[in-house]
């Protein structure tokens, strides 16, 4: 837990950048595993990046239920559709 936290205070708003943190993962040495320091240093050698958080979007899944209440709502909306054209000729 302690390695997690001092990477974490090392490397700090890094952390929400996915494109800086691509580049310095893409950038290692292949046979060296780097200290949370020289991993900073890849981070701050990237391309200078706006600051942009790449946050994961979850989108809800309608229920069964609010899926029907939609096509029921949808349904009524047509039927009302349909009324109004029969009463006004159109």
């Amino acid at each position: 837990m302690l390695v997690r936290k001092i990477w974490k205070e090392t490397l700090g708003n890094f952390l929400l950048r996915k494109r800086v943190l691509d580049y310095a993962l893409k950038n290692l040495h292949p046979e060296k595993p780097p200290s949370a320091i020289a991993f900073r240093e890849l981070c701050n050698a990237a391309p200078p990046q706006p600051f942009v958080p790449e946050y994961i979007q979850v989108t809800k899944q309608k229920t069964k239920e609010e899926l029907e209440e939609d096509e029921r709502q949808r349904q009524k909306g047509i039927a009302m559709l349909q009324e109004l054209k029969r009463k006004y000729g159109r």
